[in-house]
C-alpha cells in the first residue's frame, strides 16, 4: 500500500485510477463508513517509483430518519465547501463517469456560513434536478462569510452514459452546522430524499 495524504491505495487502485480524476475508496472508522475521494491531478510510474499528488476529499454519511446527511471536513473554507458539493454528487452519480466538458459560474449569497452551505448546495442540485447537468469538478473562485463564486464543469444527462444512485430532493436547514476547528472546517448537512 502507498500512503498518498492521508489516503491509502494499493497498486491496482492507482493503475485503475490513472486515467479517472475521481476514484473512491471506503474505510471503516469508529465503527462508521468513511469515504475518501481523491482526486488524482498527476500520476508518474516510473520502474518500482510512484508518484501521485492528490487533494482529499474527505466526508461520511450520517443515518438520519427517512433522510441521509453528510458529514464534510476541509482543511479551509474553500474546500469545506468544495467538498460538500463534490461529497453530495458523490451521492447521486458515478463522478468517474462523467467528461466535465461544459464549464458553469455559479453566485450565491447567505446570511452567514450556515445559509451559504445551504444555498450554495440548493443551487449545485439545481443544475441536476432543473437542467439535468450533472457536476464533476468544482473550483472555489472566492469566498466570503456571506458571499460564493465558483466555477463548475458538468456533463448534461444521458441515460445511456450515467447512473444515478440517489436521488435528492432537498437540501435542509434541518441541523446544519459550519465550524471552524482547530485541524480545519467541518460541515453537517441533512438532504431530503
Amino acid at each position: 500500500m502507498f500512503d498518498v495524504g492521508r489516503s491509502f491505495f494499493n497498486m491496482f487502485d492507482i493503475l485503475r485510477f490513472k486515467k479517472i480524476c475521481l476514484s473512491q475508496q471506503y474505510r471503516r472508522t469508529g465503527g462508521r463508513i468513511e469515504a475518501i475521494i481523491c482526486c488524482i491531478n498527476h500520476l508518474t510510474l516510473t520502474n518500482q517509483e510512484i508518484s501521485v499528488t492528490t487533494r482529499a476529499l474527505k466526508y461520511r454519511t450520517i443515518d438520519h430518519t427517512a433522510d441521509f446527511g453528510l458529514q464534510v471536513f476541509g482543511t479551509d473554507i474553500k474546500e469545506l465547501f468544495t467538498n460538500a458539493a463534490c461529497a453530495m454528487y458523490d451521492q447521486i452519480t458515478e463522478i468517474d463517469s462523467l467528461q466535465g466538458m461544459d464549464e458553469y459560474t455559479i453566485h450565491v449569497t447567505g446570511s452567514d456560513l450556515p445559509d451559504l452551505m445551504v444555498n450554495w448546495l440548493r443551487e449545485i442540485l439545481y443544475m441536476w434536478t432543473g437542467k439535468e447537468k450533472l457536476v464533476k469538478t468544482v473550483h472555489i473562485l472566492s469566498i466570503t462569510k456571506n458571499k460564493l463564486s465558483a466555477r463548475v464543469k458538468y456533463d448534461t444527462y444521458n441515460s445511456d452514459r450515467h447512473i444515478i444512485k440517489t436521488e435528492i430532493k432537498a437540501v435542509t436547514y434541518h441541523q446544519i452546522e459550519v465550524n471552524q476547528r482547530p485541524d480545519g472546517w467541518e460541515s453537517k448537512i441533512i438532504f431530503d430524499v
